[in-house]
């Protein structure tokens, strides 16, 4: 039982190794996620821009000036989509991104010019 115990622990640690990001190139409008197994995923990235990534994650925005970009796309280490941000307007973008969250500036009012930061996780689901 032991040793069962034991190979399940290790498969998923191996596992959840290979879910890592070891690099990733922005090469022109291409994006190219390099895995810990050095696997290389390639996404075309001709309306994105490449903002950051961490180990488990890759962000990449909208240009404003591309009509229907107005989107921020977060990828996992497969290069998979794993959630958006919707439907930004100009003057919300990402100002950081970190191991658990990113950060952006949104806009609370936009009739007085205000904004916030905002949190979102590598799904692009708000955290509060």
């Amino acid at each position: 039982m032991k040793k069962i115990i034991f190979i399940a622990t290790m498969f998923l640690i191996s596992s959840s190794a290979n879910s890592q990001i070891k690099n990733v190139r922005a090469i022109g409008n291409s994006i190219y996620i390099t895995d810990s197994n050095g696997k290389e995923h390639f996404k075309d990235g001709s309306v994105y821009k490449l903002i950051g990534w961490t180990n488990t994650y890759v962000v990449v925005q909208g240009d404003m000036s591309i009509q229907m970009a107005n989107r921020v796309i977060i990828y996992n280490s497969n290069g998979e989509t794993t959630g958006y941000v919707d439907n930004l307007t100009e003057g919300e973008y990402v100002i950081s991104v970190t191991p658990n969250y990113f950060i952006m500036k949104m806009w609370t009012n936009t009739q007085h010019n205000q904004q916030s930061e905002r949190k979102f996780d590598k799904n692009g689901k708000g955290v509060y």
